[in-house]
């Protein structure tokens, strides 16, 4: 088993990725400082801000093949299915600093990058195809956070 490990301190990558290159086709094992899977963190997220992720996928099946960049000759959901569940997790996790301010997506793009590439089959979507799908569920995500702020805020 070979081992990679991330050539920086970058925060949003304060994760060792652990992967098993002779076997990539079979996936990956991500796995965080103490073994742990570091998207462990979500179910937290997920759970506390009534996120609910059938919904996004939902949502995303329903309207994907009005996007632009959706390859007509590959239009199938599940090729961008991962893109999709990427930007709304990456949200999640890494939408909002410490301090409660939200990070915008472009502040994120190349770091989300390198990880997509660092954690996705090889086999899969290129970081190219798969960034647009990721930046319309991370934009979508924040729309209807905010909306359901502003839904919910007392007047």
């Amino acid at each position: 088993m070979a081992t990679r490990k991330r050539p920086d301190a970058d925060p949003l990558l304060d994760t060792t990725v652990i992967m098993n290159l002779d076997s990539m086709k079979g996936g990956s094992t991500r796995q965080g400082p103490a073994g742990e899977d570091p998207r462990q963190g979500l179910a937290g997220h997920t759970a506390s801000s009534g996120f609910e992720p059938t919904q996004e996928h939902a949502y995303w099946q329903a309207h994907y093949r009005t996007r632009p960049y959706i390859d007509p000759d590959h239009p199938e959901y599940e090729r961008y299915a991962p893109a999709y569940q990427y930007g709304w997790e990456s949200l999640l996790l890494y939408g909002t600093t410490p301090e409660g301010c939200e990070t915008d997506f472009t502040e994120m793009e190349r770091k989300l990058g390198y990880k997509w590439r660092l954690t996705h089959d090889p086999q899969g979507l290129a970081w190219k195809y798969a960034q647009p799908a990721a930046r319309d569920a991370w934009e979508h995500l924040r729309e209807s956070r905010r909306n359901a702020v502003r839904l919910h805020k007392p007047r």
